[in-house]
């Protein structure tokens, strides 16, 4: 009878072990599903308690690929971001006329952090993630020491590196601090599949690449690791600035204008801030004229006799519309080659499917 009593009471001892035992991974599973771990496009390990609802961004050039992920919500759930003017006239007329408290947004440094940032001021505004994305990952991350210190997660993105895998791994970045990995696929999927498009009809060309000279939109040659520079290479172009024999210039500078005039490039490019979304040909056209006559000796240069002088806008380079830049060059380099692709019909497909705003606007054009 003992025995039996005995027997009884282990079975008792096992099925409540079992149901606590039960429980505790239940409860491990929820805990796991509260936070994510991945490693940014720094190296970093970077943790993160979800769900996110107060982000940080440095750089208004994010907004395009935050949107575009999480949608109009996220209107909502940027709190702060950088100080500087270049661009804000443009994207006041975009985000902050379709959400205007986006131009009430605390300011965490100047112009995208390029000084640095204010910790303290990060830190009282609570933000459950603190989003950087610069032309090195890891840039000015050392002015956010105090910040990481506390417990608020960090993320390093990268814009210059390389236009297709740097978007590619910030959308899949953001897709997963906003738990929203499947729409994040997809984005990535429209991107890589544009810029295989390029780089397949590229491969089956023998055309000689042609000789381009390129600049930003202050009249700087963008070098080394500026993604201007790297895009004119995917899109098959020999940038004249890396012949120059002192070597590369590390941060962009101006080309030497009598080297410029004697290596006569068949195509100039710049980025123009009077393009994208709210741009017009007018505006664009003016660029363009000034640009070319303020440069000395420039009335004599191929491009300029040829009409292959071009304008684009300068954020394509920066934001998430990258493969719409690729592929326009490609186009503009080899006319004949690339004939039948329509890169601002591509971008509208794209404006379709994910943006919060309709296309619209000029972002290229041609010296008239």
């Amino acid at each position: 009878m003992k025995k039996k009593r005995l027997a009884i009471f282990l079975t008792f001892i096992m099925i409540i072990s079992c149901l606590v035992g039960c429980d505790s991974t239940k409860q491990t599973n929820v805990q796991s599903k509260s936070e994510i771990t991945f490693t940014d496009i720094a190296g970093r390990e970077v943790t993160i308690k979800k769900p996110v609802k107060r982000i940080i961004v440095n750089n208004r050039s994010l907004f395009d690929s935050l949107f575009a992920v999480g949608g109009e919500e996220m209107a909502d759930m940027i709190i702060a971001t950088s100080g500087g003017t270049r661009g804000i006239e443009g994207f006041n007329k975009t985000y902050g006329e379709k959400f205007p408290k986006l131009k009430e947004l605390e300011q965490i440094s100047g112009g995208g952090g390029s000084g640095g940032y204010d910790a303290e001021k990060i830190i009282s505004l609570k933000p459950d993630v603190v989003i950087l994305i610069n032309q090195k990952p890891d840039q000015n991350l050392e002015s956010l020491d105090k910040v990481i210190k506390v417990g608020i997660p960090v993320v390093c993105l990268s814009y210059n590196i390389e236009p297709l895998e740097d978007r590619v791994k910030n959308i899949e970045i953001i897709g997963k601090i906003l738990g929203k990995e499947e729409r994040a696929k997809e984005i990535c999927d429209f991107i890589t599949d544009k810029y295989e498009l390029v780089n397949k009809r590229l491969e089956n060309m023998n055309t000689p690449a042609p000789n381009v000279h390129q600049l930003t939109f202050h009249g700087d040659t963008p070098k080394s690791f500026w993604s201007w520079a790297i895009i004119a290479k995917h899109a098959g172009g020999h940038d004249i600035a890396e012949d120059i024999p002192s070597g590369k210039l590390e941060n962009g500078g101006t080309i030497d204008n009598e080297y410029l005039l004697k290596r006569d490039p068949d195509i100039i490019t710049m980025g123009g801030d009077a393009l994208g979304l709210g741009g017009n040909e007018k505006e664009a056209q003016a660029y363009l004229q000034e640009m070319v006559s303020k440069q000395a000796g420039w009335e004599s240069l191929s491009a300029v006799k040829n009409k292959r002088v071009y304008a684009i806008s300068y954020s394509t380079a920066l934001n998430l519309e990258t493969f719409y830049a690729n592929m326009q060059l490609a186009k503009w380099y080899y006319p004949k080659e690339f004939e039948d692709i329509d890169p601002d019909a591509t971008l509208k497909e794209f404006y379709d499917k994910y943006m919060v705003f309709d296309y619209e606007g000029i972002w290229s054009t041609q010296l008239k």
